[in-house]
């Protein structure tokens, strides 16, 4: 008899370890079953001593250990894995099983019989001493720069007889990286992710996993979970991408793992992006990270060609969209059959609206959120097609009528501010009404064929004009002649401290995909970034903001801590008082969402900021896990509002 040391790869349990007994031996990294809560799940064999060793403390247990259930796999993921998995856990203040829930991939845990791998080596995932790493690289350049620099890193890794794996966002970028990087070594790259149908994605594990020449391979965040023994270098491409922050809980950052797994395999980490974000910069300026030697990493080249300034136009009625600097590059491409890339900021019509009785903007009934004016294009059942204008709230979606009235003062006298895709849409028809126009927002990239159909017919366009959101660029992975920002005023209004740096991402991405000339529309110019980007400073604007990060502690320089309460407002009032002085060492400060009610329930927000060298604290991790569901716990957010 074997008492057997688990961890249950679920949710809802709030114990790391749990103990069983097995009659036959199971090594550790097995994967079995274990009843628990009245039903069998899938665990993590962590440790496995003979009962007889243990007599005298078996003996003193008030309750009967539970005997497991079946052997799924001798083992499925590396000691590596979780090693960097509970180094994780411990910085995201989270229970490891629901750490290994979200890390290891449901397809793979379903059917880890057909894929479990032979138990070669012991298994030891007790975490290791702490050594300086200081291998991580960075490359800054636009997208076909970072793909030859990658393909440099796969010749090199090959050359040593190791294998490469580069995570990218999205599905649709598995595909277009694993293009650009698999030239004259197709036979040895694959690229995986977990939408692939169940036989594909078996046969595609098994040849990543077979033993033999090095591979690359290419996948979403799932495929860090693959244990090659001959991988030693981890690419993270689109360092930016918001979607590497998981969105439930425990609210982990896949860029954070990879970090943590490339440690524990001592290997090299890379991270790509047109810019990277700021904490890549400041550690780079410690020295853990270094430039990619590959790469000519040049971030200060995406200064555009002109800063327009739309208050210019102020007086002109209607409201102006184009200017005249764009109107004539656009009239030129359309003579000379270029294509045109134009980013507008918002969906819709227009991002809000003012009552211009009282000043008021129109907001939504049920959560206060700024409504957005929305023009949608209807079918009857005869197949007469009609336009109707509504209001649509882009937190709760709610939808409203266009002939609603102010409520604040019952004004009819509502105006439309701001520039959303819709509203562009309409003007560029009117101004170019022969030019095809090709409209991608996120909406409609969600749709069957989605993004990469729209833009495949776009590039098939001798011209043409793609309009989009900041949801194109994932889908727009070659050089146009042109691109503009007709606008992104309204990110600015958005009052979160990582709001600048984003935006100079965004300027960034759509700079780096214009062959030939590139313009930004603003009515802001006095915002911080274009005075940088005209004198193609960005690395000033980037000290700037370090410079006023480290004045207000905010990261890098700390760790964000952010607790949620809704509710009714008198209970969620009342329990974050009592949070106030259970965290009072930490000084939380308690603020209203940005929305403040959201579906009826009132929202509020505890923040606190740890400095960065003293976290993980335990003493706030043990108040942080000891708190009810009701509480929302996110370490690190993206976000503050």
């Amino acid at each position: 008899m074997y008492v057997l040391t688990v961890i249950p790869i679920m949710r809802g349990v709030f114990r790391d370890e749990l103990t069983y007994y097995s009659e036959a031996r199971v090594d550790p990294g097995a994967i079995v079953t274990i009843p628990l809560r009245g039903k069998e799940v899938s665990a993590l064999v962590l440790g496995s001593t003979e009962a007889r060793a243990l007599r005298g403390e078996l003996r003193s247990k008030e309750y009967q250990l539970k005997k497991i259930g079946v052997l799924r796999a001798e083992r499925l993921v590396g000691a590596e894995f979780i090693r960097a998995a509970i180094a994780l856990s411990r910085f995201y203040a989270a229970p490891l099983g629901l750490v290994l829930k979200n890390l290891i991939p449901r397809a793979l845990l379903a059917r880890a019989g057909k894929l479990a791998l032979p138990a070669e080596e012991p298994f030891d995932a007790r975490p290791r001493e702490k050594t300086k790493w200081t291998l991580g690289r960075v490359v800054q350049s636009p997208l076909e720069e970072r793909m030859s620099a990658y393909r440099s890193v796969v010749r090199e890794a090959f050359a040593r007889g190791e294998s490469v794996y580069v995570i990218v966002p999205s599905i649709y970028e598995v595909e277009s990286v694993e293009s650009a990087l698999s030239r004259g070594i197709e036979e040895f790259t694959f690229g995986i992710h977990a939408s692939l149908p169940a036989r594909k994605f078996d046969e595609l594990w098994r040849k990543i996993l077979a033993p033999g020449h090095p591979i690359l391979a290419v996948g979403t965040s799932m495929l860090l979970s693959l244990p090659r023994r001959d991988l030693k270098t981890i690419v993270i491409e689109r360092d930016h991408a918001t979607i590497y922050k998981h969105l439930t809980r425990p609210y982990l950052d896949t860029r954070a793992f990879a970090e943590l797994l490339a440690r524990e395999i001592s290997g090299e980490l890379i991270v790509g992006d047109v810019t990277t974000r700021l904490e890549t910069i400041y550690k780079m300026e410690r020295g853990l990270y270094s430039e990619l030697r590959h790469a000519t990493s040049h971030p200060a080249r995406i200064y555009p060609e002109e800063v327009i300034d739309m208050r210019t136009y102020r007086e002109e009625k209607p409201f102006r969209i184009i200017s005249d600097p764009l109107l004539k590059l656009l009239e030129g491409a359309g003579r000379m059959g270029e294509k045109t890339l134009l980013l507008v900021g918002r969906k819709g019509f227009a991002p809000s609206t003012v009552c211009n009785d009282c000043g008021s903007v129109l907001t939504c009934e049920h959560c206060t959120s700024p409504l957005v004016l929305h023009q949608e294009e209807h079918t009857t059942k005869s197949g007469k097609k009609f336009e109707e204008t509504v209001y649509v709230c882009h937190k709760c979606y709610a939808r409203s009528r266009a002939n609603t009235l102010c409520r604040e003062c019952g004004g009819w006298r509502l105006f439309a501010l701001g520039i959303g895709i819709d509203r562009a849409a309409e003007e560029i028809k009117k101004k170019f009404p022969n030019a095809p126009l090709f409209l991608l927002e996120s909406d409609a990239a969600k749709k069957a064929g989605g993004g990469a159909e729209i833009v495949g017919q776009f590039l098939a366009k001798k011209g043409g004009i793609l309009l989009g959101t900041e949801a194109a660029l994932y889908y727009l992975s070659r050089r146009v002649e042109n691109t503009a920002i007709l606008s992104i005023d309204s990110l600015f209004a958005i009052p979160d401290f990582r709001m600048g740096e984003r935006t100079t991402n965004l300027i960034a991405e759509v700079k780096s995909l214009a062959a030939r000339r590139f313009f930004v529309q603003t009515r802001r110019p006095d915002e911080l970034i274009f005075p940088f980007l005209t004198q193609g400073n960005i690395g000033g604007f980037y000290r700037s903001e370090l410079e006023s990060r480290k004045k207000w502690n905010y990261p890098p320089y700390s760790v964000l801590v952010k607790i949620t309460q809704k509710g009714n407002r008198e209970a969620v009032t009342e329990e974050m008082r009592k949070l106030e002085k259970l965290a009072s060492k930490w000084q939380p400060i308690v603020f209203p969402a940005f929305t403040e009610t959201l579906k009826g329930l009132y929202i509020l927000h505890a923040l606190l900021k740890i400095p960065r060298e003293s976290w993980p604290d335990a003493e706030l991790t043990t108040i942080l896990r000891s708190l009810s569901l009701s509480y929302s716990v996110v370490v690190d957010p993206a976000e503050i509002l």
